[in-house]
């Protein structure tokens, strides 16, 4: 929920770019504490729908509480991987926020995820790019230690560590078109942090 919090402003901007709005039916894959979820539901209004799946049941329980909480009574949440995951309808949009990583096949996934969409819905998979991770002050050497730690950490814990440098061919193998990508980092040092967004 702390990452969420810090990912918010990101994630908003990549749902708005994708005209997430008001009526349509949102599909959130990996949807955890149910944080991206509820900011869907945010977006599409009380006309609208949104499904969070997750394969833990613990953090669907918590999830669902969260949202009865909130008040969020247009988010449901489904304990169900997504390689058993099926709809009768399908979605205006599939979000996926650091999903791919955690995929034993990520081509299959992405697949499965353009299955879950109409013709003209979008697929929106944010990520992590991880060798550029820096921290503290750079004349000490400390952040490019720190920086390596962290890398070697996702590497040996994450199946697919590297899918954010490889989206492009992600998606072309799993036969979906070329995606659109932007990047966007926060920069800056102590509490003068500022944004940057870069599109590609």
């Amino acid at each position: 929920m702390l990452q969420a919090t810090i990912l918010r402003p990101f994630t908003e901007r990549l749902m708005r770019s994708a005209e997430i709005g008001p009526g349509m039916r949102v599909l959130d894959l990996g949807c955890g504490a149910g944080d991206v979820s509820m900011l869907a539901a945010e977006l599409v209004g009380p006309s609208g729908a949104v499904v969070g799946i997750d394969r833990n049941s613990q953090v669907i329980e918590l999830a669902t509480k969260r949202a009865r909480t909130a008040g969020v009574g247009r988010v449901t949440f489904r304990d169900v991987p997504l390689e058993a995951f099926s709809d009768a309808d399908l979605f205006d949009c599939v979000v996926g926020r650091y999903v791919l990583i955690h995929q034993s096949d990520p081509i299959d996934s992405s697949a499965q995820l353009r299955a879950s969409s109409s013709r003209e819905g979008s697929l929106l998979s944010m990520r992590s790019i991880l060798p550029e991770v820096s921290i503290l002050d750079p004349a000490s050497g400390a952040g490019d230690a720190a920086g390596n730690l962290i890398l070697a950490a996702f590497r040996d814990a994450l199946p697919h560590h590297d899918s954010a440098n490889r989206l492009v061919e992600r998606f072309s193998d799993a036969g979906l078109p070329v995606p659109n990508l932007f990047r966007e980092m926060l920069v800056g040092g102590g509490t003068g942090l500022a944004s940057i967004c870069m599109a590609r």
